[in-house]
């Protein structure tokens, strides 16, 4: 059956001159402030790639083809929402700022349909709207009229909120201003005021929930109020969302100031510090901000920060920083709301921004007015010239000053907005500006509070973003002034108290490109004739962008949709069909006429020139009849477009349903289908295995066909299922082939090879008698397979076996079972083995210290050896026993050999340990030691590992031993005496040191042999040296024997004098009584000479 569509063909062709670039012809504005603009939010998220718009309401303004919108997407980005510096800070733009111009295709309902599908997505909780563009050829603008646009806010349309408004977009070829074209204040709102009187100081929040503890944040790309609050931590306290300002924290910070545009520099939200004869740079030297930007003034993009919290008392700003306690209040601390961040992705070609909006400020006293909003969107296009003296603005105005007791914090300004205009030519007679706003001002306090009493100014706003496609104009993006105190308390060194500035914008390029209008074709007239078949869907369709269709046909036919269908055609559909459309006013109703004739079908003829059964492998043969032209389709993707088919050789997936499509010569058609059956060949398989000489054949073939036919060797031949032969000769060896037959007639064979194998002839030998612990190898013969069995649970399929250190358990009958081609033949054979002597080696020192000796002996279990050797440490003994010395330490295997009479050879190992032996040795201090005097240190310097004990032997020691590793001893008498030590190890091993230790008299002097008594201060007094003398007494005699000088002081010597008068050159003796410490009495001689 064929379907048809049927679309009316347009014979009288015109363009809809109304839609199109200035179809709203010249418009002069003479005065008030004008609304030229139209806007509605959408309702349902834009795809990339989609053209379809679906607004809020359709009762707001009306929508034509040929209409020029402008979708743009407001908010929607993501942000950190962390209590943290970090919040704020720009997680996605998404689809904020986005925009693109569309011209309307069409409009059904709230669906609007654009020309071009959209590059970008757009989405409804990112506010995204539409915004009708008048197209004009002149717009003129007088002196003193203003343009301007919806206000930005929150409006309920069928009971849901939405957010639109905010810009300007206008289209003209000529614009001539001489009035104002202004976004001033209509970008994102400033924080809205809240006064409340629970004082909270010493607040250092980025975001709370709580009006108490800080200013609301102004309105921002990621949302206001609201869209603060709950899972984003709330819309109060000093962080700054996205480029608005945040408010300032409790108690009466300022609040800061919105961003915009980008003018390269780093954003920190300090926005920028400025140094005049009103603000010292000690005092910025003294903030955080400062500080960590390497102790140097700010001048961070975007907006300006807002002031300190409450101060009162009059300290000195340049000496007391922020937060010192010398301010008394809430210590005027760096808490103001930070300055909202720039937008670094502006693009004048597809995305800009409202101007964020200020923050407001901490206030319990309703003595502040309210932070000023961002400014919003101006989009010019005049494709001609821009011409005039007038005012392109997009600014966010300045915030009042304090009023009433001016003892509340300051809010601070919105940003400038963005500007964009594409035009031929503007001159610089027109004034372009997006500038930030001036921050809030603090006047003078009045009671209840004293003029001390100082509090946050507003920072200022940042610029904006201005892009020009031609001309000289130099635009205006600066950033908003710092508001200022008054209070006595900072007058003379600090009127910002904290606030700063906005920082300028940023001005960029933009083409004159914009988008192609694609003429709308809208006035068809007649269409021709359609042939349709009998049976067939009637489609009946027209072109797109009426509001309303009524269709009315043959047999009463009327419909209301845009393309309505028939189902099944006959005779009485034929016949003239209209169609009317209406265009909700953008054109005028147009009625449209077709003829449709139905014509009947062919009717098709299928011949099998077979059965409808065919076995698997012949030949399908198909005819067709009945028609012009065929079609044939069936299993297995079959096709053709001849008449007959062949299909050769059939197989399974050739069974089914052949259908033939015929058609008539005006294209109509029909079908026929004729089934085929493929019957299958019967399945069969052969059962049956060769064998052994003398064995029966058994072959049976597995198949359920009705007939059987068998042939083989020997010009066999059976129609039995099943053949045997009771005793196989060799010459039934061969291939046997069975052919089945099925019911239906289809054939099949199978074949299955016999072969008849002769019995093998094994034999079998080994290497018996073997010792025990020998090896016991086996020899077999005559086959391809062999299987072993024998004593003590033995088997082998190996041909060779061996069976290693071989036991008495292994003498015995072994079988050897041979096999070939699956036929066996056994062989036993007897093996003995031999028993061995078997022993074991003894020793008579198996541990010792070394050196020491060990006797060796073998002594068997069994016959006495005949021959024996002992292996040790790589030497070679003969003999039994044998004595051998263990001289260094370390383990030692003892490997012995023995042989008996049978020639069987056994072996013993035994494992001894030689001990290492310390050597012992000790130092003593001091080497010189004193009687009764000098504690002797004993230190052990014995080498050897392990050691464990140490014991000590002094002769003369009155008893004293000790075991210390080292020790100490005190001699009472002057002599030489033995000290022993004896040190062990862990093993028990010994060694033994003895050292004579000399022990010095505990007193000692010295007498010198010369002097020179003459006078030159050189040795002049014969004087002995020495300690640990008492009663001492020293005599002089001359060689005649007298006595010349006598001293009891042995610090008194001789001069050299008798009697007053120098002795002569010459020898003399002195003699020297003294009693040392112990009382005993010691005399000395000795002589002295005295020389020049």
């Amino acid at each position: 059956m064929k379907k048809l569509f049927l679309t009316f063909l347009y014979l009288f062709v015109f363009i809809y001159s109304v839609a199109q670039p200035g179809k709203d012809g010249s418009l002069t504005v003479a005065s008030g402030s004008n609304i030229l603009n139209h806007y509605i939010p959408i309702s349902v998220d834009i795809a990339t790639g989609s053209n379809v718009v679906t607004i809020a309401s359709t009762s707001l303004f009306s929508l034509c083809p040929g209409d020029l919108i402008m979708v743009y997407q407001a908010q929607g980005a993501g942000m950190n929402i962390t209590n943290t510096n970090s919040y704020g800070n720009i997680t996605a733009y998404n689809s904020a700022g986005l925009y693109e111009f569309k011209y309307v295709q069409s409009v059904s309902g709230n669906n609007v349909t654009t020309q071009t599908t959209f590059t970008n997505s757009y989405a409804v909780a990112g506010r995204a709207q539409i915004i009708k563009v008048p197209q004009y050829t002149n717009l003129t603008i007088n002196a003193g009229v203003s343009i301007v646009p919806k206000p930005w806010k929150d409006t309920t349309i069928a009971a849901t909120a939405y957010r639109f408004g905010g810009l300007i977009v206008l289209h003209a070829t000529n614009i001539i201003n001489n009035g104002t074209i202004a976004a001033t204040d209509f970008g994102f709102r400033g924080g809205a005021l809240f006064n409340n009187n629970t004082i909270i100081a010493g607040v250092t929040a980025f975001r709370s929930t709580l009006s108490s503890q800080g200013g609301e944040k102004g309105e921002s790309i990621f949302g206001y109020q609201t869209d603060y609050d709950g899972l984003n931590g709330g819309r109060y306290c000093l962080g700054a969302p996205a480029n608005a300002g945040g408010g300032g924290d409790g108690h009466n910070a300022g609040g800061g100031g919105g961003g915009n545009g980008f003018n390269g520099n780093t954003w920190t939200g300090q926005g920028v510090m400025v140094v005049n004869a009103s603000n010292a740079l000690a005092a910025w030297a003294l903030s955080s901000g400062y500080i960590a930007n390497g102790n140097a003034l700010t001048t961070s993009s975007g907006g300006g920060h807002g002031g300190y919290s409450y101060g009162d008392a009059n300290a000195n700003a340049t000496i007391q920083g922020p937060g010192n306690s010398a301010w008394v209040g809430d210590t005027r601390r760096e808490v103001g709301g930070v300055g909202g961040r720039p937008l670094s992705n502006i693009n004048s070609e597809n995305r800009i921004y409202f101007g964020g909006g200020g923050g407001s400020p901490h206030a319990d006293n309703n003595a502040t007015p309210p932070a000023t909003n961002g400014g919003g969107i101006v989009y010019l296009i005049a494709t001609g010239s821009i011409s005039g003296n007038g005012i392109i603005s997009s600014n966010s105005s300045n915030v009042g000053n304090s009023s009433g007791c001016n003892c509340d914090g300051l809010s601070g300004a919105g940003a400038g907005g963005s500007i964009v205009i594409k035009t031929g030519a503007i001159p610089t007679t027109q004034v372009v500006s997006a500038n930030g706003g001036n921050g809030g001002n603090q006047m003078f306090p009045v009671s209840p509070s004293n003029a001390n009493e100082s509090e946050g100014p507003g920072g200022g706003g940042g610029g904006g973003f201005v892009a020009i496609s031609i001309g000289a104009i130099v635009p205006q993006i600066n950033g908003g002034l710092n508001g200022t105190s008054l209070s006595n308390a900072v007058a003379n060194e600090m009127t910002s108290n904290g606030a700063t500035q906005g920082a300028i914008g940023q001005t960029g390029p933009v083409s004159t490109a914009f988008v192609s209008f694609i003429p709308i074709v809208v006035a068809p007239s007649s269409g021709s004739a359609i042939t349709a078949c009998a049976g067939a869907i009637l489609n009946l369709t027209t072109t797109a962008g009426a509001s309303t269709y009524f269709w009315s046909g043959p047999n009463s036919f009327t419909s209301s949709i845009q393309n309505p269908f028939i189902p099944n055609a006959n005779a009485s559909t034929s016949g003239i069909y209209t169609v009317t459309q209406n265009f909700s006013g953008c054109l005028p109703p147009t009625a449209y006429t077709t003829t449709v004739t139905i014509d009947p079908v062919p009717t098709p003829i299928i011949t099998n020139s077979g059965n409808n059964a065919i076995c698997s492998g012949q030949s399908i043969n198909l005819s067709g009849g009945g028609g012009v032209t065929y079609l044939w389709s069936g299993p297995s993707s079959f096709t053709s477009s001849s008449q007959n088919v062949s299909i050769n050789p059939a197989t399974a997936s050739n069974g089914g349903n052949y259908t033939l499509t015929v058609f008539s010569v005006n294209g109509c058609s029909a079908t026929s289908v004729s089934p085929i059956v493929i019957a299958p060949s019967p399945t069969v398989s052969v059962t049956g295995a060769s064998v052994c000489v003398n064995q029966p054949i058994n072959i049976i073939a597995n198949s359920s066909a009705s007939s059987f036919s068998w042939t083989g060797p020997n010009g066999f031949n059976s129609a039995a299922q099943a053949v045997n032969f009771s005793n196989a000769g060799f010459n039934l060896s061969g291939v046997y082939t069975i052919t089945v037959t099925s019911a239906q007639g289809c054939t099949n064979t199978a074949a299955a090879t016999i072969s008849v194998y002769p019995l093998p002839t094994p034999s079998l030998s080994s290497n018996s008698p073997v010792c025990i612990g020998g090896s016991l190898n086996f020899n077999g013969t005559g086959s391809a397979t062999y299987l072993y069995t024998g004593p003590n649970g033995f088997t082998s399929s190996l041909q060779n076996p061996s069976i290693n250190n071989v036991t008495s358990a292994a003498s015995g009958i072994y079988t050897l079972t041979a096999s070939n081609f699956g036929c066996s033949a056994s062989v036993t054979h007897s093996v003995s083995i031999f028993g061995s002597n078997v022993g074991t080696l003894t020793a008579s020192h198996i541990e010792e210290c070394i050196p020491f000796c060990s006797t060796f002996s073998i002594n068997t279990n069994g016959s006495p050896a005949t021959s024996a050797s002992l292996s040790v440490n790589g030497q070679l003994f003969f003999g039994n026993p044998v004595n051998y010395c263990i001289t260094a330490a370390g383990n030692y295997t003892i490997n012995s050999t023995f042989k008996d009479a049978s020639g069987c050879v056994s072996s013993s190992t035994i494992q001894v340990t030689g001990y290492p032996k310390p050597n012992a040795d000790f130092t003593f201090s001091p080497l010189k030691p004193i009687e009764n005097l000098d504690q002797i240190l004993f230190t052990n310097t014995s080498t050897g590992i392990n050691q464990t004990s140490w014991n000590w032997f002094f002769s003369n020691n009155n008893g004293f031993t000790s075991s210390n590793q080292n020790t100490f001893y005190m001699f009472d008498t002057a002599g030489a005496y033995p000290v022993a030590m004896i040190v062990k190890n862990v093993w028990g091993c010994a060694d033994t040191v003895v050292k004579v230790i000399v022990i010095e008299d505990d007193f000692s002097f010295y007498i010198p042999n010369t002097f020179t008594p003459n006078g030159d201060g050189l040795n002049e007094i014969f004087q002995p040296k020495g300690h640990g003398i008492k009663n001492y007494t020293l005599e002089i005699f001359d060689r005649w024997g007298e006595k010349i000088f006598t001293s009891n002081d042995f610090y008194i010597g001789w001069d050299g004098t008798f009697k007053g008068k120098k002795c002569q050159i010459d020898t003399y003796t002195w003699k020297i009584d003294l009693t040392n410490p112990k009382g005993r009495t010691k005399i000395f001689t000795g002589h002295v000479n005295i020389v020049e």
